[in-house]
This record gives C-alpha cells, sequence and structure tokens, in this order.
C-alpha cells in the first residue's frame, strides 16, 4: 500500500477555521499526489488473500472495553441500515 499521508481530526476539531484549512490543505496535496502520480513509498506490504468468509451471525455478549473508545461495524441480514 502506497501512503500519500494522513490527516486525523478529533470529534470537534472541524468545528474550528484552523483545521478546517489543514484538512483542505491535506486534500489539496492528497489529490495533487494522486492527479500527478507522484512515485510514493510503500509502507505495508501487500495484503495476502484469505480464504474467510464472513458470515453475519447473532450477537453472543458484550465485551468489557474499559476506558477505550469502540467503533462497531456490523452487517444486516436484510441488506438496511441498522
Amino acid at each position: 500500500m502506497k501512503c500519500a499521508g494522513g490527516f486525523s481530526a478529533a470529534m470537534y476539531d472541524l468545528r474550528e477555521e484552523k483545521e478546517r484549512k489543514r484538512l483542505l490543505l491535506f486534500a489539496e496535496v492528497l489529490f495533487d499526489t494522486i492527479i500527478k502520480n507522484v512515485p510514493r513509498p510503500r509502507n505495508f506490504r501487500p495484503l495476502i488473500h484469505s480464504s474467510f468468509e464472513y458470515v453475519i451471525g447473532d450477537v453472543q455478549g458484550r465485551v468489557g472495553v474499559g476506558s477505550q473508545k469502540v467503533v462497531v461495524l456490523t452487517g444486516s441480514r436484510d441488506g438496511g441500515l441498522i
């Protein structure tokens, strides 16, 4: 995977003008890198294909996460949004 930089903002950062300008600058550099096909170093080895097949299942229980922040992505049996 080629890496062309990164942008990380906290939840309310984009409310501030300074952070919005930083995001726009990042996007400008990113799109320039793509359009001009600028050579970028590979930061990660290529992904190895896995024969794993995801199957939606029922929730078995909760996992304690302590003070960690967690984002959970789930599948839907009917294909709609939850």
